[in-house]
């Protein structure tokens, strides 16, 4: 089997372990190599698999590395080269690889993929899942990633990667803090910029949703979020769970940590406020901030998304 691997040599974690992946690598002569060191690297990167023939690609990063790598892939429609794709757990963010399963250490589930796939038993460590891909109608270039999310959840993206140190405040440990200190915010009804509800128009499924202002608008095709969280509970034959909570909708104090853990109350409905669906496909009007696996579009006035399932991706657990 031919194997790839992308080291993004500017991801969170990659600064102090990269050389332990490559120690795992060395003198390893079924491995093509390719170093990044921006997102404008990434295609060439993905170019230089395809002609070697890459049938497993592994991704040393994080969320943001494995975005540019599927948005590489799949932004302009399913490529005729399309690798099972292995994240490692090496960055910032790493929900979707914890949620497929990848080990804490970057090396050791690296030695163990490689390992499985030398002896022919890779496909005991192939999860499917869908995967979204994000078009702006406004012209812009179109993203590729596992989970979507505008206004609030946006908003602390940027706040995180702007205002906190960098190091663990910026990886998993620093994002949790800032959304659980913005989520106290919301149930205790303390108001502030960050946890404003905004005007975001929906439409699921070529169905629009009423016109209003959204505190929580998210989209995902991950069983669990950071931290095991499952803040939906929709029902549906659609790949993207989509979880929506209005503005000032009633009894946020005791509704949100049970919808966090997936368990929502009979409360949360729509009419109170409360909506979570699967859907296959959802167009997003607003003017916030808009985020895909931590990576902000930029803020521009009416502007709308198309959100649609790209059908299953072959992923490896690393």
């Amino acid at each position: 089997m031919r194997i790839g691997l992308i080291n993004n040599l500017r991801a969170g974690r990659n600064k102090r372990r990269v050389q332990d992946v490559l120690r795992e690598i060395e003198g390893a002569r079924d491995v093509v190599q390719a170093m990044t060191t921006s997102a404008q690297r990434v295609p060439e990167a993905l170019s230089q698999m395809e002609r070697e023939r890459v049938e497993l690609l592994v991704v040393n990063g994080g969320d943001g590395s494995l975005e540019r790598v599927l948005t590489g892939l799949l932004a302009r429609g399913r490529p005729s080269w399309l690798p099972v794709i292995a994240p490692l757990r090496s960055g910032r963010t790493n929900a979707a690889a914890a949620d497929l399963g990848a080990a804490r250490s970057s090396a050791a589930g690296l030695r163990a993929l490689l390992a499985d796939a030398r002896r022919g038993r890779l496909e005991s460590r192939v999860v499917e899942r869908a995967v979204m891909r994000v078009t702006p109608r406004h012209g812009g270039e179109a993203r590729c990633g596992m989970f979507v999310g505008a206004g609030l959840l946006g908003r602390a993206v940027t706040w995180t990667s702007r205002t906190l140190p960098k190091g663990r405040a910026q990886e998993t440990f620093g994002v949790g803090l800032v959304l659980a200190k913005l989520l106290g915010d919301v149930v205790m009804r303390r108001d502030n910029e960050l946890t404003r509800a905004e005007k975001v128009r929906l439409a699921f499924d070529g169905s629009p949703l009423p016109d209003e202002e959204r505190l929580i608008t998210l989209f995902t095709t991950l069983d669990r979020l950071i931290f095991g969280i499952r803040p939906f509970w929709g029902t549906g034959a659609g790949a993207i769970k989509a979880t929506v909570v209005r503005g000032g909708a009633p009894r946020l104090a005791t509704t949100v940590p049970r919808i966090l853990v997936g368990r929502a109350p009979a409360f949360a409905t729509p009419e109170h406020g409360y909506l979570s669906a699967n859907v296959m496909r959802a167009e997003l009007r607003c003017d916030c901030e808009v985020t895909v696996d931590g990576e902000l579009f930029p803020v521009e006035p009416d502007a709308t998304y198309a959100i649609e399932a790209e059908p299953r991706v072959r992923f490896a657990r690393a």
